[in-house]
């Protein structure tokens, strides 16, 4: 029997609208996600990708209530999030923690590596000040930096190793849910691998929720347990990640896994080619949002918009194909 998600995301929708001027308002408004529901179960990494612009990241600060809905259920362990707020969605804040795409901007430069990862730790009056150094050095270990980082600042020490620090810090309060913004975007090729394997290791090891957004297909192959596609504020196909990648369903899906570099130059495939440009999120197409690019559409997409339905076995998609 399946336990009970950690994270349910249910009909989540963000509209921003849109200015003329300094002040005044056009009636348009910009559709950043519309109509958006997955969950997260105890234990897993869900893997969250689509081009930029999706509004894969916007799903994110709007779990870590850094911006509010539009619409929309989101619930953590069975408790409405969205209906909390003060001193209880304060204590909730520990559970939920994030990693930023950026290891530069997001570290203060003006603090030392030991405040920084103690900070949290003073806000949510965990331990004394030998109790807070004792974890903070512990973090420092799980993370593979050397103690006497923590009398460092952080212009001294490298991309990655600067988001080893963010991740850390991210561990501070022993959450059960991480959100990874792009949390290797940023970083060199070399250094990616092992910030992935890191987080890896780490899920096992704190059975961590991770939401993991990001764009680079491989990253997402190698470390998410389910896959969820996202195209113009929408999911368009969600699955565990084998399911996806060995046998995509949507044609959108296909188009970006056919676009994945291949290591071998001598290896040819064909790719499905996709027409035209990125609809505008301020006016969406009717019918299928993908129909403008879909090469596989059918005079019906552009008149009905598809819902998420099951066609394999834990494997949902969004395409009149199937229905």
């Amino acid at each position: 029997m399946q336990e009970n998600p950690l994270l349910r995301v249910k009909n989540l929708k963000k509209y921003f609208p849109l200015k003329e001027g300094l002040f005044s308002r056009s009636g348009r408004i910009v559709h950043a996600v519309d109509g958006v529901s997955f969950d997260v179960f105890p234990g897993e990494i869900l893997g969250l990708v689509g081009e930029s612009g999706c509004g894969k990241t916007t799903v994110g600060r709007m779990i870590l209530r850094l911006i509010s809905p539009t619409e929309g259920e989101i619930s953590f362990n069975g408790e409405d999030l969205l209906a909390i707020s003060g001193k209880m969605l304060q204590k909730l804040r520990q559970e939920i923690q994030i990693i930023f795409q950026d290891p530069y901007a997001s570290l203060n430069p003006r603090m030392k590596i030991g405040k920084i990862l103690e900070e949290p730790l003073v806000i949510h009056r965990k331990g004394n000040s030998v109790e807070r150094r004792n974890e903070v050095e512990r973090l420092l270990s799980v993370v593979g930096l050397p103690i006497d980082s923590l009398n460092r600042y952080p212009h001294e020490f490298s991309g990655g190793q600067r988001q080893r620090i963010g991740i850390a810090r991210a561990l501070a309060l022993k959450p059960k849910l991480i959100v990874a913004d792009e949390p290797v975007s940023s970083l060199d090729v070399s250094i990616q691998a092992q910030v992935i394997n890191l987080l890896g290791d780490l899920k096992t090891q704190y059975r961590l929720s991770i939401l993991f957004i990001a764009h680079d297909l491989n990253m997402v192959r190698h470390i998410s347990n389910r896959v969820a596609v996202m195209y113009l504020g929408r999911i368009v196909e969600i699955g565990h990640a084998d399911d996806v990648f060995k046998h995509p369903l949507h044609p959108y899906t296909q188009a970006l896994l056919a676009a994945m570099p291949i290591p071998d130059p001598r290896q040819k495939k064909d790719r499905p080619i996709l027409e035209g440009d990125l609809p505008s999120p301020i006016e969406l197409p009717k019918g299928c949002r993908f129909h403008s690019r879909c090469p596989k559409r059918m005079p019906i997409c552009e008149t009905v918009d598809p819902t998420l339905e099951e066609i394999e076995r834990d494997h949902q998609t969004a395409c009149l194909l199937y229905h």
